[in-house]
């Protein structure tokens, strides 16, 4: 890859990083309309279509939830000084005009702030900030100090960072910067013009919006050094006012809650006399009962099939995968991935006896969960039914906005809560995020928002290990220890086999290296590298320590999956011939 390609480089922040990646000119002015993009990421298309059409556009990334990163903007020009993060280990680079971006982790509550000391801004939500290989109006690159190709972690944002924002919060309750009144320079704009944008929304009623705020705004931004233009002007108007009204609604929404449901207070006393339920496992230490489920994998990895046997086991009382005691339950399963006829036809794969099994089936393009729609008509159903579970295959499509914003998947918890509140099991199919260099692992490779991970109770993570084979493992349950990883095979309909078969627990230690092993041919899949370079990218992803990623490239050596030649006195390793078609192979598919 070169560094100094933006079109590449534009690829790889989108891809690699997940970042919401836009073309922009000199001046920091967007070349396209770039509203959407705070909600939504481009696609690899897009992308390549902004830098073909723009070849000397620069990058830039929207911060944000929507990438994941807050930015913390140091100006040395306007009094700026990066003295306080000199110990700090995080993504960082130099600006072209001399100053420099600290990238932290995103956190709900941090908002945008302009001279939140002299020279120093915050870019969160809605905010912009130029990346290498970037050149600014002097000419000057943008360049990497600490850049992702070593793969230097993104940290949370310090704590004196945070006390700054609370002393700013103090003093100026308003989070409104008077200074922004006279006007601002480039690379202030559009943090400020949002700040702009909301003050004056909310001076004035929403039917004078139009009318009154907006040519407010207008007026206003001819006091910049240079003015936006236009088409970004409305732009940040549009978002601005979108979240506003978001606002209000969701407020009216808690404010309805609050005045219709009575607060239940329970003292301890009458606490310790509630009866402690006998039975904690719907399935027998891998699910808790009347907990949020979530069973995530890879495309094409079994889920659909494996939910489908955990639905029959549930429904008959019969032990999941041969091995873990189930509680006979009433099953609703709402399919949205697969037509019922296909769901149906793998049923009748999977047991020899229909009959009696009390599973209902829902299937309709039309159901969504994060509306009241449904809420009642499904509540009543499982009431008189007497449903224990519910099976949801699968949880992106039972809900319309983006599942990487938290005020969507936010709406989508208190939905299911209100179902689970029933007495029900809520399980649901997600699905991993884009691999990076290396795995993430557990809850963390799930795709789209944290708050996905923050409201389930458990995460059973699938992994299809061959065409004969799935690796079982649970993460992040929050009543109890993770049960530890288990292989099962899939039924050999040949043979009249007709469900998964537990064959034993994971020996950990191996499976971790078999772990860095994958990750360690991916690199190499890229560039060639000694033994200590790989050590240093492998190592801040926390999963590896020294001696499993010297014992993974001892045994890929060992069994010719990866070749050793001297360069010197250096040991440099790159991946064999055959086994770099095979990862090309996989990586396709």
């Amino acid at each position: 890859m070169d560094i100094n390609n933006k079109l590449q480089q534009a690829i790889y922040y989108s891809e690699s990083l997940n970042w919401s990646i836009i073309p922009i000119s000199k001046n920091k002015t967007p070349l396209i309309d770039w509203a959407k993009y705070q909600n939504k990421k481009p696609t690899k298309d897009e992308v390549v279509k902004f830098f073909s059409e723009n070849p000397d556009a620069n990058i830039a990334v929207v911060t944000g939830q929507i990438s994941n990163i807050i930015v913390v903007d140091i100006d040395p020009r306007h009094g700026g000084s990066n003295e306080a993060f000199n110990r700090t280990t995080t993504l960082t680079s130099k600006t072209g005009g001399g100053g420099f971006h600290y990238f932290f982790k995103f956190e709900e509550g941090i908002q945008n702030y302009t001279g939140l000391r002299p020279g120093l801004d915050i870019k969160s939500n809605g905010g912009l900030i130029v990346l290498p290989p970037s050149v600014h109006e002097s000419d000057k690159k943008y360049e990497w100090l600490m850049g992702p190709y070593a793969s230097t972690p993104i940290i949370a944002l310090p704590n004196f960072v945070k006390d700054w924002i609370k002393n700013k919060q103090s003093v100026n309750p308003a989070k409104f910067d008077q200074n922004i009144l006279k006007g601002v320079f480039a690379g202030q704009r559009n943090v400020s013009a949002a700040s702009m944008a909301g003050k004056l929304l909310n001076l004035f009623s929403q039917d004078e919006w139009q009318t009154g705020a907006w040519p407010m705004f207008q007026a206003w931004n001819t006091l910049n050094k240079p003015p936006m233009s236009e088409q970004e002007l409305q732009s940040v108007f549009k978002s601005i006012s979108s979240n506003e009204l978001r606002s209000k609604s969701q407020s009216i929404y808690r404010n309805d809650l609050l005045t219709n449901r009575e607060l239940e207070i329970i003292s301890f006393d009458e606490m310790k006399k509630m009866p402690i339920p006998q039975n904690l496992w719907l399935v027998d230490k891998l699910m808790p009962k009347s907990g949020i489920i979530c069973l995530s994998g890879r495309p094409k990895s079994g889920k659909s099939w494996l939910i489908l046997y955990l639905a029959v086991c549930l429904a008959s009382g019969s032990k999941f995968c041969d091995h873990f005691s189930t509680e006979k339950s009433n099953v609703l399963y709402i399919t949205k991935d697969e037509p019922l006829s296909l769901t149906i036809s793998r049923l009748k794969q999977m047991t020899l006896n229909l009959n009696g099994l009390s599973i209902s089936f829902i299937e309709s393009p039309f159901l969504f969960l994060d509306t009241d729609t449904y809420i009642d008509r499904l509540t009543s159903f499982i009431k008189e039914k007497g449903i224990n579970v519910l099976i949801i295959d699968s949880f992106r499509r039972i809900f319309e906005g983006d599942e990487n914003s938290s005020q969507v998947i936010s709406k989508v918890q208190n939905q299911l809560k209100k179902l689970q509140s029933q007495g029900l099991t809520i399980i649901f199919i997600h699905h991993h995020g884009k691999e990076s260099l290396y795995k993430k692992s557990g809850g963390d490779q799930l795709r789209g928002s944290s708050d996905i991970l923050a409201m389930v109770d458990s995460v059973v993570i699938l992994e299809k290990k061959d065409n004969t084979t799935l690796k079982i493992s649970q993460t992040d349950v929050r009543n109890s220890l993770p049960l530890g990883s288990f292989i099962v095979t899939l039924p050999d309909s040949s043979l009249g086999e007709i469900g998964f078969k537990f064959t034993g627990f994971v020996d950990e230690d191996k499976a971790k290296i078999e772990e860095a092993q994958e990750d360690i041919l991916n690199l190499l899949s890229k560039s060639n590298h000694n033994q200590t370079e790989i050590i240093s990218v492998l190592k801040p992803s926390g999963k590896y320590g020294d001696t499993t990623i010297k014992n993974a490239i001892q045994e890929l050596y060992e069994t010719k999956k990866i070749s050793l030649t001297l360069k010197g006195k250096q040991k440099i390793y790159s991946v064999t011939t055959s086994n770099n078609k095979q990862l090309n192979l996989d990586n396709k598919a």
